[in-house]
């Protein structure tokens, strides 16, 4: 048999990754700072209910991550909620899911760019027009992706580690103003998780 009728192995792609840059990867993408901007307001709009909504939200996603472990035991093959719904339940429900994750793959950088752009200009480089810094923020990005995975992985790690430092200042201010000067007059334990009365 010659060498150019045998048929060519299945095209794989190559594991560059660590489960540990996977995790990480997983932890920076859910954004572990994004409530402590909105907590004191949610936690005042909500009475003092903002743990306990965050702990209901938190059940759905427990779910979710099961699901989703069971299914990729199952379902071996790359396309995610794709290949799960279409396999499971039906093709072009399959189909539709994958056109909604591809609108959200698209629309979530140009939020992002937009969002980082104009933060930098209102509160750091207010003399630089908005679109050179959207340019910026995006050649950035862009570079970031072309040099590698492996450089993507390593940026996430100091992003985490970034907002592992926030969290900490988050945490030890609560704690100051919890315990220290002007700190909480009384605990209620009337309704779990525990809410604090400051006053």
């Amino acid at each position: 048999m010659s060498e150019t009728s045998q048929t060519a192995p299945p095209a794989r792609l190559r594991k560059v990754l660590t489960l540990w840059d996977l995790i990480f990867y997983g932890m920076v993408l859910i954004q572990p700072t994004a409530p402590i901007p909105l907590f004191g307001v949610a936690q005042k709009l909500s009475n003092g209910h903002a743990v306990t909504t965050i702990l209901v939200a938190m059940l759905a996603m427990v779910i979710t991550a099961v699901s989703y472990g069971r299914m990729a035991g199952v379902y071996t093959s790359a396309g995610s909620a794709y290949t799960y719904v279409g396999r499971a339940m039906n093709p072009h429900l399959g189909f539709l899911i994958g056109w909604a994750m591809l609108l959200d793959y698209v629309l979530q950088p140009l939020i992002n760019v937009v969002w980082i752009s104009v933060e930098l200009q209102s509160r750091y480089i207010p003399a630089i027009p908005f679109p050179v810094i959207a340019l910026l923020v995006v050649a950035l990005i862009t570079t970031l992706n072309l040099i590698g995975i492996k450089s993507s992985a390593r940026t996430n790690k100091i992003l985490l580690s970034a907002m592992c430092v926030v969290i900490m200042v988050f945490f030890v201010l609560a704690l100051h103003f919890l315990f220290g000067r002007g700190g909480c007059s009384r605990w209620s334990l009337s309704i779990l998780p525990i809410r604090f009365i400051c006053g």
